[in-house]
């Protein structure tokens, strides 16, 4: 439904805003290894015909700021997080949001 013209616009948006958005919720490592062949599809589909950089340039920034977003987003917030409180200054997931 989006205009050929704007196509790629709107799927750089799209990308970062759900990546970023489900790289809060879950490891962001994950997330992006389970994505990138889905671009690539999205990219060699011959009704879409999108290039394949700009997405994932989309991809790993939304990834990478959602990664800061909550506490298990990615794998140094849990490492800062038990540091830390090794030396007595714990916060909790929401202190962390």
């Amino acid at each position: 439904m989006v205009p050929k013209e704007q196509r790629l616009a709107a799927a750089i948006t799209l990308v970062l805003w759900v990546s970023a958005l489900a790289s809060s919720l879950i490891d962001n490592i994950p997330f992006t290894t389970t994505m990138i062949p889905v671009l690539l599809n999205l990219s060699q589909d011959p009704e879409v015909s999108l290039p394949v950089l700009p997405l994932m340039y989309a991809l790993a920034l939304g990834a990478c700021l959602g990664g800061n977003g909550t506490l298990i987003g990615a794998s140094a917030n849990v490492v800062c997080a038990g540091i830390a409180e090794q030396h007595g200054y714990g916060f909790s997931f929401m202190e962390f949001f």
